[in-house]
């Protein structure tokens, strides 16, 4: 129905009808769970291949950018904030934290939800 929107279980019947294929593991694996995905792995079959490189951000007088490679997110189950970290050796993972972590407050200021951790 329209007020439902889109689900994951959606998307993932939608590939199976356009590739014929089961695409179950991938999805618990990738969307529904949080494990990488090797792209190589993937694009090896048409010729290709990823390189990714990571270089600071800077603000354009060269000063550095606040890293946000850090995303927020809960579940239908468990609504406490918890964070996703894009990169571990972002300065969020040198800092210490991890995937999965519960954000309760920053600065002493309490975070109820990603406007709050934003700010």
């Amino acid at each position: 129905t329209p007020e439902l929107g889109i689900t994951d279980g959606n998307i993932e019947s939608a590939v199976h009808d356009v590739c014929g294929c089961d695409a179950h593991s991938f999805f618990e694996a990738h969307v529904r769970g949080m494990q990488s995905i090797d792209f190589n792995r993937y694009f090896r079959t048409i010729g290709l291949r990823a390189h990714v490189s990571w270089v600071p951000a800077l603000n354009k007088d060269g000063t550095p950018k606040p890293d946000l490679r850090l995303f927020l997110f809960n579940t239908a189950t468990d609504p406490a904030l918890r964070i996703r970290l894009l990169d571990p050796a972002s300065a969020w993972g040198r800092a210490g934290l991890h995937t999965g972590d519960r954000l309760v407050s920053v600065d002493t200021n309490p975070v109820t939800n990603a406007s709050d951790f934003r700010s």
